[in-house]
């Protein structure tokens, strides 16, 4: 009776070892995936910032490329109207 005692003893021992070498080495995959998912999130972060800025810029540079085409095109315009005026005399 003894000795079943000890071998079942000895046998849970073995298995809380395995389980506890599984769990140390999930610990150290978990903690790499959780650094590289905190540098990512950062990384996202940063980027999305970025990109607002560049809408803003976006947004900003349209509507002064549109007064600048206008402009020309008037100018354009006006231009040549005064040289039709002048080449008819």
């Amino acid at each position: 009776m003894d000795q079943d005692l000890s071998y079942i003893i000895e046998r849970l021992e073995s298995i809380d070892s395995k389980f506890d070498e599984k769990l140390d080495k999930i610990l150290v995959q978990t903690t790499k995936t959780n650094g590289r998912v905190t540098s990512l999130e950062t990384r996202f972060t940063k980027t999305e910032n970025h990109v607002e800025i560049l809408k803003e810029n976006k947004d900003v540079n349209r509507g002064r490329d549109r007064v600048l085409y206008v402009l020309l095109g008037g100018l354009g315009t006006t231009a040549l109207a005064l040289l039709i005026l002048f080449l008819q005399k």
